[in-house]
């Protein structure tokens, strides 16, 4: 018999019950592609427009549009509706191939059709994953942002994390390890935010890295030779709230992007000891 999901959804109150709307966009795509992955017919989103305008309440706060009276904006649509969105794109003309095997918090669910092919790739622990392919692959953020990545020495390099990624092109496997990766460390508020750059050229392929690594507008120059490894210490600016800061880098060789790095920083109010 068919399988329907009548009905499925995630509210986002301001309160503990809550998640973030962020949270819901990666939600709804999530469900939606592990339902048809997993042969269900139908999946009814609850709902489409807030019930009203209470951000502790959760009837209020399960739809994708803002409600007619939010301050906000009338019928505003939040973070899920653009996820939504970006997903119908994305996945219109394809089927359900196969979910491949890559680690156990990665996820990678093929879909392929008249129209082409598309992963929808996404993992429960940030990852750092290599592509294999010899041509450019296009990878489309949750918001519908779009990147080209071009192969060095036969890879392209990439940061998984919660949010799904849609990636095209001729992939020959999707593993996990990387020679690049950013990691964050905890930051106070009003000051720079300490980023580090690992590079770990000491795997196959062993080629000479010369790049450079290109991130909130400033570029740092990489020259790593075969089996050495290297890390780069930069600072972005801060903020002057706690909050999580995602700091965003491209690796980039000959004016090409061959990598796309994500870190996630902690930002907090520093303790002062009378």
């Amino acid at each position: 018999k068919p399988i329907w999901i009548t009905e499925i959804g995630w509210p986002t109150q301001a309160d503990a019950r809550g998640v973030s709307e962020s949270r819901q966009a990666e939600y709804i795509v999530r469900s939606h592609v592990v339902a048809l992955a997993s042969g269900v017919e139908k999946l009814f989103w609850y709902d489409f427009m807030n019930d009203g305008v209470n951000e502790t309440y959760n009837e209020h706060n399960f739809g994708i549009v803002r409600n007619a009276e939010d301050p906000k904006g009338k019928y505003a649509p939040k973070p899920a509706y653009v996820s939504y969105a970006t997903m119908t794109r994305q996945l219109t003309g394809k089927a359900f191939s196969h979910r491949e095997l890559i680690g156990e918090e990665i996820h990678s669910y093929l879909f392929e059709g008249a129209v082409g092919a598309a992963r929808v790739v996404w993992s429960t622990e940030p990852k750092q994953a290599k592509i294999e392919t010899d041509a450019p692959v296009k990878v489309t953020d949750l918001m519908g942002t779009e990147d080209t990545l071009y192969p060095l020495n036969g890879y392209v390099y990439l940061t998984l994390t919660e949010s799904p990624v849609y990636i095209e092109g001729a992939i020959g496997s999707i593993s996990e390890g990387s020679k690049f990766a950013l990691t964050g460390s905890l930051s106070a508020t009003g000051a720079p935010l300490a980023v580090s750059l690992a590079v770990d050229n000491s795997e196959p392929p062993r080629g000479r890295i010369q790049a450079q690594l290109s991130v909130e507008g400033a570029v740092y120059d990489i020259d790593v030779m075969p089996h050495e490894t290297a890390v780069l210490d930069f600072t972005v600016p801060g903020r002057d709230t706690p909050q999580t800061k995602t700091v965003t880098g491209y690796i980039v060789r000959n004016g090409n992007k061959v990598g796309k790095l994500r870190t996630e920083v902690e930002i907090a109010n520093p303790v002062r000891l009378a």
